[in-house]
């Protein structure tokens, strides 16, 4: 099977590309940045703009396409432009295409309605996260000639996790300074990165299309987020009322931001684990590990 990846040059997608670069029946080709992928022994990578695949010299034809780099219509448009020919296209999307909700369905954002003619998202240098994701999404499921998937992952965590919104909570709580969250009783839903990974590479060999959310069964309240974290450290969190810069929480919405992924239990994929099972092992690692040196002041 020919595969090319684009992006995936960590956290999840480190893991996809690892998992194929082990499969011998698997042709593995990598497009990013850098052109280097330490980890890999097999695949073939290639260094080059998402943009201009073309000028990266690689292939118009795969079985698969695993796309982490698309984020918005431009990105989403070189990739229609180039392949020639694709089996199935797998699109790392994000539940926050939605607004905020509770039990968010994959039907609260169409993308076959999503009109690609507004330009309030435009030019692509000036869109949202959100607007960006949303156009994508849109092109691909308007204008792409292949079957796609769209992946709405929400926060994804792992030890690995480059973002460090997990390690700030530690971190502060340890130190005793103030977070400010606000809205203790909101929740959101959360999926670790073996999970997300574990699922994209399964996806692989399905015939599914569109859009599915991805996440753990159930989401985590806020308060329990601090909680667990106030456990394993052994100390409480200084909340404040008012937020400054410094002490806002990443994971802080005002009000309840999760998933629905009742399609996702349809289509036979019942290997997400619950939050409860990994968030104390996750910020222990944490602590263990504790902060990099360019963090520390």
């Amino acid at each position: 099977m020919k595969i090319l990846v684009i992006g995936g040059n960590r956290f999840v997608g480190l893991r996809l590309c690892m998992a194929l670069d082990r499969d011998p029946k698997v042709d593995l080709t990598v497009l990013n940045r850098t052109g280097q992928s330490p980890h890999l022994k097999r695949a073939a990578i290639y260094k080059g703009d998402r943009r201009n695949i073309a000028l990266a010299g690689v292939d118009k034809e795969f079985d698969l396409v695993v796309d982490f780099a698309c984020y918005n219509d431009v990105d989403a448009q070189s990739s229609i432009a180039h392949f020639s020919k694709i089996g199935r296209y797998i699109f790392i999307s994000t539940a926050s295409v939605y607004d905020a909700g509770a039990e968010m369905k994959e039907t609260a954002f169409d993308p076959a309605s999503w009109d690609l003619t507004n330009q309030k998202g435009a030019p692509s240098a000036k869109q949202s996260y959100q607007d960006g994701k949303r156009r994508a999404e849109a092109l691909f499921t308007q204008q792409a000639p292949f079957d796609h998937v769209s992946v709405r992952f929400p926060v994804i965590l792992g030890p690995d996790d480059y973002t460090r919104r997990l390690e700030f909570h530690v971190e502060r709580i340890e130190r005793n300074q103030t977070i400010f969250v606000p809205n203790l009783d909101a929740r959101i839903s959360m999926i670790h990165a073996e999970d997300a990974s574990a699922f994209l590479l399964w996806s692989l060999a399905q015939k599914f299309k569109g859009p599915v959310n991805v996440a753990s069964p159930q989401p985590i309240r806020v308060s329990e987020l601090i909680r667990e974290v106030e456990t394993r450290v052994g100390q409480r969190a200084l909340l404040v009322k008012q937020p400054t810069p410094q002490s806002e929480s990443p994971y802080a919405p005002s009000v309840d931001c999760y998933l629905n992924c009742d399609l996702l239990h349809k289509l036979g994929f019942t290997a997400v684990r619950p939050i409860g099972s990994w968030l104390g092992d996750l910020i222990d690692g944490a602590r263990q590990a504790g902060p990099p040196s360019n963090l520390l002041h």
